[in-house]
């Protein structure tokens, strides 16, 4: 409490002052504890104290510069800064419905001292916020200190400049500040982040906006040391804490080809040029290393401090207290919430603050008292505190062991969170079915038909919407490593009021195992979007043969009808797209190839076909480390298990070929529930007597 405001007659402060007049006099020359004096004493109510110790410390400094001894001089300087920025944290972090005391009202008139200063820049005048004037003041201080210094020094001092605005969050202020910077110290690794943090918070469109904040970054990574680079630009504080050491575990090329995954999976949409995650990410570890650097010890960044980590996870914290006053009941022995202040001789009033971040709040109950305000003056209300302490078993989360548990490890316990990052958390889901066909012997022609739903999308004519804006919608082909194989992009019109939904298909063909895919659409003015991908009915559907006997998956459309007699391949039909979404006793059309039929001695190829239809359900995972290995294991499925289901059979001959195309319309019964059914074909060779079976999902509407 030695920074908390006080006059000559408070006892306490009487108690510090002669400790540090004890002090001094051990201690002559220790600037630091001279700059920590100072600081003390600008806490004081009488003007003439905190003049008296503006310009003692001033000479002192001024001293140490003229004798030579600018290390020393910047020490101390640097150290009373630190002590004014952190008088200014509290300020700008306690609850705005505690008023400030006539002490504190005293305290804060710095620039009313009339001192004559001549290394300290002299206090701004007061302004609100409560502990904006103080921050801006801390701020002009670093940039001194800056100037005094050089190398590593130098942008540590930076770095603490541009940190009062973003603790303020004012985004155009930073940007100036930083330009103002980069003239002292052209392309400082501490400061040109700080261009990229500031255009990031401003952005107004997203999707085109982002790319030019993606460069400024870029920019950044590129001045900075490897070590550095590498920190900002990872996949590091992703996924669990416990994901991430799984992850070192691996050599660092394969972790390479992880780390590249695990981007891609994660990527919100691959329309977009930018990928949404990663450019924030690396916008907070720089922020974080600007907002926590008065924490960070020697060779720490602020985003490896306590609170830095869990900001990179969460993102920004409670900026202040969230208040509600609450009353204590003798007769209950606890406390109840209540909307106004409560009143009487028989209850004690208190409050209840709660800061921290998203789910991890840091909660207390204080007794309502003309004193409160004092609290607020220390350490114990900190950000940084409530990130080391216990938090309520409520906001608990993961799977790691409860005991003394905090919001760090609550943090590090479960993915990172990206609140109001675009198109996170905001997606829709589109209706994706997928067909593979053999192509050659290293080669699959891949088929996607897809519906959209459209009750997110804006109409044309709508409020706002010009007749020239369009909405993106695609499929994707990938491999493991993010390199494109297919993109096909098309864009449409705003859709009319009374349309529902889009249909739309896609083919390409890739080589075997490399192809991930997903159809995305969005609208790049408003930021919002969907995105699919098939669900497959087993694990083992991944996997595709290109040799032997065998059948491609079961192709899925509203209509399926020849273009072309004979079909000998599966391009030769003609698809209308639906998705795999059909309403029960609609017919739809259902096309597959089957392979190396064995022929009889006339030259003619027999089948059986056997087609079954059972309700299902979707079994979803959350196997991380299987996706970013590539493990051949759907992360969501359709599963199906119906002893009774209904059932329907055939038979085929054909001309011996090493390829037959099968194709019919189908129906799920007038009764069928709403819902996802899973349609299993399974094909017997009559000669051979061999068995193989392919299923596909389709889900049915349910219709009024």
């Amino acid at each position: 409490m030695a920074r908390a405001p006080y006059d000559r007659s408070h006892t306490g402060s009487q108690c510090v002052e002669f400790a540090f007049g004890a002090a001094a006099e051990h201690a002559p020359d220790d600037h630091r504890l001279a700059a920590e004096i100072a600081v003390f004493r600008l806490a004081s109510a009488d003007a003439a104290v905190r003049r008296a110790a503006l310009v003692e410390f001033d000479a002192r400094v001024d001293s140490l510069m003229r004798h030579g001894a600018q290390p020393a001089a910047v020490e101390a300087f640097g150290s009373f800064a630190l002590g004014i920025w952190t008088r200014s944290q509290r300020l700008l972090a306690r609850p705005v419905s505690i008023r400030l005391h006539p002490l504190e009202e005293a305290a804060r008139k710095l620039h009313t001292t009339g001192a004559v200063l001549r290394r300290i820049p002299p206090p701004p005048p007061t302004r609100s916020p409560i502990g904006a004037s103080e921050a801006l003041w801390s701020a002009q201080l670093f940039d001194r200190a800056a100037t005094w210094s050089t190398g590593a020094a130098r942008s540590r001092w930076l770095r603490l400049a541009l940190a009062p605005w973003v603790v303020m969050e004012q985004w155009t202020s930073l940007d100036s500040a930083a330009r103002a910077l980069l003239i002292i110290a052209p392309r400082d690794s501490a400061v040109m982040p700080a261009l990229g943090v500031a255009a990031l918070h401003q952005v107004k469109q997203p999707v085109a906006d982002y790319p030019r904040v993606m460069m400024l970054l870029d920019s950044a990574l590129s001045a900075m040391p490897p070590v550095d680079s590498a920190r900002h630009d990872s996949f590091d504080d992703v996924l669990t804490r416990s994901d991430d050491d799984w992850r070192y575990g691996y050599l660092p090329t394969d972790r390479l080809q992880i780390d590249a995954r695990g981007w891609l999976l994660v990527d919100p949409l691959w329309s977009t040029p930018i990928n949404e995650l990663r450019l924030t990410r690396m916008a907070r570890i720089a922020e974080a290393d600007m907002r926590y650097a008065d924490l960070a010890r020697p060779s720490e960044s602020g985003s490896e401090t306590i609170p830095g980590r869990i900001f990179v996870r969460r993102g920004a914290p409670d900026s202040r207290w969230q208040e509600s006053v609450v009353r204590f009941d003798p007769r209950l022995g606890s406390t109840r919430r209540v909307r106004q202040r409560p009143s009487g001789s028989a209850r004690t009033p208190t409050i209840s603050l709660q800061r921290g971040w998203p789910r991890l709040d840091r909660g207390r109950v204080l007794e309502r008292s003309p004193t409160l305000w004092r609290i607020f003056s220390g350490e114990e209300m900190s950000i940084s505190r409530a990130a080391v302490s216990i938090i309520p078993d409520e906001a608990r989360s993961g799977g790691a062991d409860p005991t003394f548990m905090t919001a760090l490890r609550c943090a590090e316990s479960s993915p990172a969170e990206w609140a109001g990052v675009p198109f996170v958390g905001t997606l829709d889901t589109i209706d994706v079915t997928i067909a593979r066909f053999r192509a050659s012997a290293d080669s699959v022609d891949i088929y996607l038909g897809a519906r959209l739903p459209l009750r997110q999308f804006a109409r044309a004519k709508a409020a706002g919407t010009r007749s020239t804006d369009r909405i993106r919608f695609g499929a994707f082909l990938s491999t493991s490593a993010g390199r494109m194989l297919f993109r096909g992009m098309d864009e449409r019109p705003l859709p009319h009021t009374n349309e529902q939904q889009w249909n739309g298909q896609w083919s390409s063909r890739v080589r075997t195992g490399e192809a991930l895919h997903r159809v995305e659409a969005f609208d790049p003015l408003r930021a919002v979007g969907a995105r699919g991908v098939a669900l497959y009915t087993s694990d083992d559907a991944i996997a595709f043969s290109t040799g032997g006997f065998g059948m491609s998956e079961v192709l899925v459309g509203a209509s399926i009808r020849e273009r072309t007699v004979p079909v000998t391949r599966w391009s030769d039909l003609e698809v209308i797209p639906n998705g795999a979404v059909s309403t029960a006793g609609t017919r739809f059309g259902v096309a597959w190839e089957i392979y190396e039929l064995a022929p009889e001695p006339d030259g003619l190829v027999r089948w059986k076909v056997e087609m079954r239809r059972e309700r299902s359900d979707v079994v979803r995972r959350a196997d991380v480390r299987a996706a970013l290995r590539g493990d051949p294991v759907a992360s969501q499925r359709v599963t199906a298990d119906e002893a009774d289901a209904s059932s329907l059979a055939f038979t085929r001959v054909a001309p011996a070929s090493g390829v037959v195309v099968d194709h019919l319309l189908f129906a799920l019964p007038a009764n069928s529930p709403p819902g996802r059914h899973v349609i299993e074909v399974k094909i017997t060779d009559l000669v051979s007597g061999r068995e193989i079976r392919k299923s596909v999902g389709v889900r049915l509407l349910f219709v009024r």
